[in-house]
């Protein structure tokens, strides 16, 4: 074997380690990020009604007298029927006294109030997993986050009115208004600390894509 090959190989490994060892820190990095989230009962509905998780993370619903969260499809949810799908239930009718749920799979998990379906009182809680494509900007056609340098970005996206960016804990560090953009948006996140994040792309209160990227 010459010397050049002898280190070409030589350097292919290392950076084959390197890699490596950078996804196995982030995906531990993920695992132990779990965070707690407080879901209330406000009124006839559920506050926040729209929630982005991580999975391990855990949700605690408050206030559920008189009401339940009950896990339904996505075909009963859109028409406000209480007819549960086998998943998590507090509250009225479910035979338990927890008011939390755990969410250890990625997912979007709909639920409703069954004394109160017809009424609308319902919500989404949805689970990402940060660990998929973590390498990538997880950009399409549609959707793509560009850092421009100097900690300032080009958001290119499809029908959405809202851009949040999430901490690896699931807390939401920024809120941005889409609703005026034509499609596209320059935007600064110098503020941010150097790392990586989560950015939700979404669309009246719906998460439509997800992006990762690094600050």
């Amino acid at each position: 074997m010459t010397f050049a090959r002898h280190r070409f190989i030589k350097n292919l490994n290392m950076k084959k380690t390197i890699l490596l060892t950078s996804a196995v820190l982030l995906i531990a990095l993920f695992s132990n990020a779990q965070t707690t989230h407080n879901i209330n009962v406000v009124g006839f509905g559920f506050s926040p009604s729209n929630l982005t998780i991580m999975p391990g993370d855990i949700v605690v619903f408050n206030g559920l007298n008189g009401h339940s969260a009950t896990e339904v499809s996505e075909e009963n949810w859109n028409a406000n029927n209480a007819t549960s799908n086998g998943g998590f239930w507090l509250g009225i009718g479910s035979g338990t006294s927890e008011t939390s749920v755990t969410f250890d799979e990625s997912g979007v998990y709909y639920y409703i109030c069954i004394p109160h379906a017809s009424m609308g009182m319902k919500g989404v809680i949805t689970v990402i997993d940060p660990t998929v494509n973590i390498n990538e900007l997880a950009q399409n056609d549609n959707f793509s986050i560009i850092h421009s340098g100097f900690g300032e970005y080009s958001l290119k996206f499809n029908d959405s009115d809202q851009f949040n960016v999430i901490s690896l804990t699931g807390k939401t560090l920024e809120s941005i208004d889409l609703s005026n953009a034509q499609n596209q948006m320059n935007l600064s996140l110098s503020q941010l600390p150097s790392g990586l994040y989560l950015g939700v792309f979404s669309n009246n209160g719906e998460n439509r894509r997800v992006v990762k990227f690094v600050r």
